[in-house]
């Protein structure tokens, strides 16, 4: 993307959630380093405890769960006290992978992962519009950078595939709130950028289907049959190889630039596509005919291997 704008000095105060690991963790750091504010939010003392021995003292690091409305109150609070004036910046980064075919994926399952990908954000949003918009009000100048709202989208916020159909979930209700959000603080001078990367090797996605093994054993015999077991197993291997060192594959590093671009530039875009497929696929997506989406997004892949290894069971059954 490149640094083809005018670099911001530090502003006001930046809160990241989600920065035990992955894009919150190393853009706090980066923020950070170069002499900006950090409010960082951290959901296990493992993730705290990493950041606090960088020993930056413009770095905070606050113990919040953002599905917990008291925990993100009280984070709202402290927060108050220490920037009374308002804050400049709130990422919303926060997030977790889960779920699997959808007959095999419980509705306590999906409703942690909205709790965490969607709503979190929206207890947390609702927590800084006001601050977001005090600092609005007394940075009005016309040399002066408008405050921002930052969600960490993806590309499977808008194209979905097989196997995901929870986290795509979320990421498509952050994509509509994002868009709803950008249109109210239109007026108060609030900015709202949404950044949608492909798929980056960060905990999140090389966890993305950890635990298939005890899946599997959870499954009464009718769904292994159906979908037959052997299949899942290859399909996640295909998973592996294309999503996280594929070409629907993007560096990390790449997504954390373009974090810091949402914050140092004084008028981020609207929406930043990260990665081969998010920028040059999904435009194809908007006008070519369904067969083809399936075909992209692995779809008749999907189809054929379940097919094969399930008629396989079925007749090792029936021997």
């Amino acid at each position: 993307m490149g640094l083809a704008y005018s670099i911001l000095p530090p502003q006001g105060p930046v809160i990241i959630s989600g920065c035990d690991t992955g894009f919150g963790n190393l853009l706090a750091l980066r923020l950070a380093r170069a002499g900006w504010t950090v409010y960082a939010t951290c959901l296990t003392t493992t993730g705290s405890d990493s950041l606090t021995k960088e020993g930056l003292p413009n770095l905070t690091v606050f113990s919040v769960d953002i599905t917990k409305d008291d925990s993100v109150r009280k984070f709202g609070e402290d927060v108050e006290k220490l920037s009374p004036n308002g804050i400049y910046a709130l990422i919303n980064n926060a997030g977790i992978s889960g779920g699997h075919v959808i007959e095999w994926t419980s509705m306590d399952e999906y409703r942690r992962i909205m709790d965490v990908n969607f709503f979190g954000h929206v207890s947390m949003t609702k927590a800084f519009l006001p601050s977001l918009r005090k600092y609005a009000k007394s940075h009005s100048g016309p040399q002066d950078a408008r405050p921002r709202v930052v969600f960490v989208s993806s590309i499977a916020g808008l194209v979905t595939s097989y196997c995901i159909s929870a986290y795509s979930a979320s990421k498509h209700a952050i994509e509509s709130f994002a868009s709803s959000l950008r249109l109210e603080m239109d007026p108060f001078d609030v900015i709202v950028s949404v950044v949608g990367p492909t798929f980056a090797r960060t905990p999140l996605a090389m966890n993305a289907f950890v635990g298939l093994e005890k899946r599997i054993e959870g499954l009464d015999e009718e769904l292994k049959e159906v979908y037959g077991v052997d299949a899942m197993k290859r399909l996640q291997k295909a998973y592996e190889t294309n999503t996280l060192t594929g070409i629907a594959s993007v560096e990390v590093d790449e997504v954390v630039k373009t974090l810091e671009e949402t914050v140092v530039r004084k008028v981020p875009w609207e929406r930043y596509a990260v990665g081969l497929v998010a920028k040059y696929w999904f435009p194809l997506f908007r006008v070519l005919p369904w067969s083809f989406g399936k075909y992209i997004s692995g779809g008749h892949a999907y189809s054929a291997v379940v097919k094969k290894y399930a008629a396989k069971a079925k007749a090792l059954k029936t021997q």
